[in-house]
């Protein structure tokens, strides 16, 4: 899999609090989410390790972790796609330029449409990482990817319930699709928990 990285200096994620209900009852959003963050990790346990001056580790930073899946009404290089492939690159430069994001997966011609789950080659995924809630909040619903988000029914369906999660990751971590695959499974058992929510119903990061 291939990734870009570069450095940012923000902090990441809201306090600790209790869960929050959400602007918006949606959390699904296309296209695909490239690591921007630069983390230093322990050697022994994978998570972030960064110290003060006095030696000590300082507290644990947190990032948003995002995945929705969609099936689609067209094949993927049909003329009714065309719209869609179009929006891809300019969608996805803007995630990438957009205050708060992270990370998001992509294969080697750098989106995710090529990427397959469950044996269902309908089904696409949209897979990213964010610094806090609001920062993906901005960038799903008050940027230009709110327009290619409001055709979304042109290309595609849910065939099931939840199709979208969210869950706390440790700065630094890169989340896999299988983990993304048992986040919205577990969703789907066990309704909204801190292992894994929605944007309707969040919660804090871990403390």
């Amino acid at each position: 899999m291939a990734h870009r990285r570069r450095v940012l200096d923000r902090s990441a994620g809201p306090q600790p609090g209790h869960a929050l209900q959400a602007r918006t009852s949606d959390a699904a959003g296309w296209p695909r989410f490239v690591w921007h963050n630069a983390t230093t990790m322990s050697s022994d346990d994978g998570l972030p390790a960064s110290t003060s001056d006095g030696g000590s580790p300082s507290p644990q930073r947190w990032h948003l972790a995002q995945y929705n899946i969609a099936w689609l009404i067209h094949p993927l290089d049909s003329a009714e796609m065309a719209d869609f492939h179009a929006a891809l690159d300019p969608i996805n430069r803007l995630a990438e330029e957009t205050p708060g994001f992270v990370w998001r997966h992509q294969n080697p011609d750098g989106n995710s449409t090529g990427t397959r789950i469950r044996g269902d080659d309908r089904i696409l995924i949209n897979f990213s990482v964010w610094e806090d809630a609001d920062a993906l909040w901005r960038y799903a619903f008050k940027s230009a990817h709110a327009e290619v988000y409001r055709r979304r029914r042109e290309w595609f369906v849910h065939d099931e319930e939840p199709y979208a999660v969210l869950w706390w990751i440790a700065a630094g971590h890169e989340p896999t699709v299988e983990e993304a695959e048992e986040r919205l499974g577990h969703l789907a058992a066990h309704g909204p928990t801190p292992h894994a929510f929605t944007f309707k119903q969040r919660f804090p990061p871990p403390t």
